[in-house]
């Protein structure tokens, strides 16, 4: 699984984002979903796979603002 450093990068400065104190009206949300899927028996090649998927948001509550 290849990564480019600008996509590490960013998810280092998400996480670090998402733990520092913040405002009552600002609420990060950071989710890591993993899956292993794979072909057991026939097809071309029998291999298995990993996938991950990073998901960030940064939610706004406008009624606290």
């Amino acid at each position: 699984m290849k990564h480019s450093p600008t996509y590490l990068l960013l998810l280092c400065l998400l996480l670090t984002y998402a733990t520092a104190a913040q405002p009552a009206y600002l609420q990060p949300n950071l989710a890591y979903t993993t899956d292993i899927g794979g072909n057991l028996t026939g097809g071309s090649k029998q291999a298995f796979t990993y996938m991950g998927l990073v998901d960030a948001a940064l939610l706004l509550d406008t009624e606290k603002a």
